[in-house]
C-alpha cells in the first residue's frame, strides 16, 4: 500500500471541507483497509456507505441502496466473503492502484476507466448498444479534423473509409493506420480515386447540397467480365461426369440385385 503520511491525510480532509462532496470520517479506504481483518467487515463497508450516502443525499441518496458488502448470496458465507473482501481492499492498496494526484498528474483515470468500461459493454451488448457509443478511436479523429483549421477555400473533402477497419467481436475498430491514413488525406485534400472527393461549392450547389458521401466518392469495384465459353465448357465436363457417376451407381445397384 502506498505510504499516506498524515499531512497528506490533513490536506485531504482540508480540500474535502470546501468540497461540496463530503466524506465522513472512518468511511474513507484507509480506514476501511486499516480494517480488513475484522471479522464483520462486509458490514463496516455498508456502514461507510450508508454514511457517505447520508452525508451528500442530495447527490447521492438510494445510490447503494442495491450495494451489500455483507451478502451471503452474492459473497459467499462469511469466512469465504471476509477473505474476499480482505482481497479486495489489499489489491486496491498496490501501488499500482494510486491515484493520487500527485502520482497521476493530470491523467483523468477515472474517465479512462469509465470509458473502457463502455465500450466493453458496447462490445459485449452488440450493435444495439454500440449505437449509443462513440468508440475512442472515432472521438480522438473527430478532434483531430476539427482543430485542424486555415483553409483559404470553401472546398469540402468528401472520405469514404467505410472499408478502413478490423474485423472485432461486435464492432468494427479503426487502428492507428486507418487514422493515419484518414488524417493524412484529409491533411493533403485532394481527391483519391475510390477514396475521397473534393468537392467544389458549385459541385455541392448542383446535389442540391446533399452531403451523402457516395455522391462524390465512387467506390464502385466492377465484377470480372465473365467467360460464357469457359462457363459453358465447364457444365458440359460436369454433366459428362455425372453421367459416368451414375453408369456406376446404376452397374453397382444391378449386382446388388437392387
Amino acid at each position: 500500500m502506498p505510504k499516506i503520511n498524515q499531512s497528506e491525510i490533513n490536506d485531504v480532509a482540508r480540500r474535502m471541507a470546501r468540497e461540496r462532496f463530503q466524506l465522513p470520517d472512518g468511511a474513507d479506504f484507509y480506514s476501511l483497509h486499516a480494517q480488513r481483518d475484522k471479522t464483520d467487515i462486509g458490514e463496516r463497508m455498508n456502514i461507510a456507505l450508508a454514511a457517505i450516502e447520508e452525508a451528500n443525499k442530495a447527490k447521492l441518496e438510494g445510490v447503494f441502496r442495491e450495494v451489500d458488502f455483507n451478502s451471503e448470496s452474492k459473497l459467499g458465507q462469511t469466512r469465504d466473503r471476509n477473505a474476499r473482501l480482505k482481497l479486495l481492499l489489499e489489491d486496491f492498496a498496490t501501488p499500482k492502484l494510486d491515484l493520487r494526484p500527485s502520482v497521476v498528474g493530470e491523467e483523468d483515470v477515472i474517465g479512462n476507466v469509465y470509458e473502457y468500461l463502455l465500450e466493453r459493454f458496447a462490445s459485449d451488448a452488440g450493435k444495439k448498444a454500440g449505437e449509443f457509443y462513440t468508440p475512442g478511436q472515432v472521438s480522438k479523429l473527430l478532434a483531430i479534423l476539427l482543430f485542424n483549421k486555415g483553409k483559404t477555400h470553401g472546398d469540402v473533402l468528401f472520405i469514404d473509409a467505410s472499408r478502413e477497419f478490423k474485423d472485432a467481436k461486435n464492432q468494427n475498430v479503426l487502428t492507428d493506420e486507418h487514422l493515419e491514413k484518414i488524417v493524412t488525406t484529409h491533411k493533403a485534400f485532394q481527391t483519391v480515386e475510390k477514396y475521397a472527393y473534393r468537392a467544389t461549392p458549385q459541385e455541392l450547389a448542383d446535389n442540391d447540397f446533399n452531403l451523402n458521401i457516395p455522391r462524390y466518392v465512387d467506390t464502385f469495384e466492377e465484377e470480372a467480365e465473365i467467360d460464357l465459353d469457359s462457363v459453358k465448357q465447364e457444365i458440359t465436363t460436369l454433366e459428362s461426369q455425372l453421367a459416368t457417376v451414375r453408369g456406376k451407381m446404376a452397374d453397382h445397384l444391378k449386382e446388388l440385385r437392387l
